[in-house]
């Protein structure tokens, strides 16, 4: 089993252990609007679900801008290997030119 599926499981046993052991009822007062008689697991679970949602919505635009940035690194690098590729072509056709050849008698 991965070790995310693994930690998922374990942080829902974890909710739903909670939820058995606060089944106390209370009220619930915000703003001038009221809830009667609500488990005080479902309010603390609710407010759970409110921060990750709240926590998703306010780190998406840097977690989009990261993977925008990303895809043009990755278009960059492919540019660049295609330069490469070509410069590559480039020295092996200067290499095999008959005036370019070095002889190794010329060398002595």
């Amino acid at each position: 089993m991965p070790v995310k599926l693994i930690l998922v499981l374990a942080f829902a046993l974890i909710v739903a252990l909670f939820a058995v052991q606060n089944a106390l009822l209370v009220d619930i007062t915000f703003l001038g609007f009221g809830l009667v008689a609500v488990p005080l697991s479902a309010v603390i679970i609710g407010m759970l679900a409110i921060g990750v949602l709240l926590g998703v919505v306010f780190s998406a635009p840097s977690i989009l801008g990261k993977s925008k940035r990303v895809r043009e690194l990755e278009a960059e690098i492919k540019k660049r290997g295609e330069e490469l590729t070509k410069k590559d072509q480039q020295i092996k056709s200067l290499e095999n030119k008959p005036e370019t050849k070095l002889e190794s008698t010329e060398a002595v």
